[in-house]
């Protein structure tokens, strides 16, 4: 069992955040816990799969599931470019790599309260679309601003999507990425996943692996991980408390 004070989550949802992290065999001694998790307003918990005893404590103390992460991972030796869907754009992606404030602030202006109607902040009615919004621009600009590979994908001229990606010991960390909401329901969906690897192949940047996660929400996205062939490595329940 792991606690992690959320400092960041203050500015983002305005509640002060503690997200705790249950593996496989662990358990759950409820007067600790309490203790730990006092003080927080809102309390995230992810529990591996499997873990019924810990999922049912926490149900029974007022905690509500949300979503199941899915943690998925592919190497890059084994993407497929040549797929019936995804060969229609090789060769028509073109990546800009955010570089300065200006960028940035196109990529933020570009994300619209609308576009990531799956997210646990946007479903959660205490919270919603315009927090869950400002949350994911707070998260990209502090990873920008660490360094943290942010770019943009054009098709046909247009900026359509953009992707969040840490890039460590030619691992992918697929952090955060999406199709602009205008952009949305014309086909393009099957790029969120695709992305960092159509970037790689254009930039020549180096990546053995990606690793991510998705939402169980997100039932298009999920479909597309799944057709790509990438391997599913672990699940986690996530639930959610407000405290006040």
């Amino acid at each position: 069992m792991n606690f992690t004070n959320c400092t960041w989550e203050l500015d983002n949802i305005g509640r002060k955040t503690i997200e705790v992290t249950f593996g496989l065999n662990d358990s759950i001694d409820k007067d600790s816990f309490l203790y730990e998790i006092s003080g927080f307003q809102y309390v995230v918990a992810k529990i591996r799969c499997g873990n019924s005893k810990v999922l049912h404590e926490l149900q029974r103390m007022g905690f509500n599931i949300i979503e199941t992460q899915l943690c998925y991972s592919k190497k890059y030796s084994d993407f497929n470019f040549e797929d019936p869907f995804l060969k229609q754009f090789n060769g028509k992606l073109k990546f800009d790599v955010i570089s300065n404030e200006d960028g940035l602030n196109k990529v933020l202006s570009s994300l619209t309260k609308n576009m990531f109607t799956t997210d646990r902040v946007y479903l959660d009615s205490r919270l919603g679309p315009e927090m869950g919004l400002q949350r994911y621009r707070n998260w990209i600009k502090s990873e920008f601003h660490r360094g943290t590979l942010l770019f943009e994908t054009y098709y046909d001229n247009q900026a359509i999507a953009f992707a969040l990606d840490k890039m460590e010991d030619n691992i992918c960390h697929g952090l955060l990425g999406g199709i602009y909401e205008r952009f949305q329901d014309q086909g393009f969906g099957i790029l969120t996943p695709s992305m960092p690897f159509f970037f790689c192949k254009s930039t020549g940047a180096k990546m053995r692996i990606m690793k991510t996660a998705c939402s169980s929400n997100n039932f298009p996205v999920v479909q597309f991980y799944n057709y790509l062939h990438f391997k599913l490595d672990s699940l986690y329940y996530v639930l959610i408390k407000h405290q006040n």
